[in-house]
């Protein structure tokens, strides 16, 4: 379809007719996305820290994460198919290192 035309020819004015239609349904979907956005924003509830409460490493962050997620960096002592066991250990801090490798390796 030719651009900056001010009257189309016969042929292009059936496309012409849907691609309009469908310009006011993108705009009134923008404006009810954008009324939803800012009624959760102003009266949405606080989300909780984990809300799927997954047992991920990163999850384990508080929400809002601090500028650094962790204040030292996690030993990864679980292996990568132990995420939801029930406890399973992923990761430690503090030097418990040796300790959770230990438990780890116990059958």
């Amino acid at each position: 379809m030719p651009r900056r035309v001010s009257d189309y020819s016969p042929q292009f004015s059936t496309w012409n007719m849907i691609i309009s239609i469908s310009s006011f349904f993108l705009g009134v979907s923008f404006v009810v996305f954008l009324y939803n956005a800012i009624t959760s924003w102003i009266r949405g509830p606080i989300a909780e820290a984990n809300p799927w409460h997954a047992m991920t490493l990163e999850w384990q962050v508080s929400s809002p994460p601090p500028i650094f997620n962790f204040d030292e960096i996690p030993q990864i002592v679980g292996g990568p198919y132990e995420y939801g066991v029930p406890g399973a250990r992923h990761a430690v801090f503090n030097g418990a290192r040796e300790e959770a490798l230990e438990e780890a390796r116990s059958p």
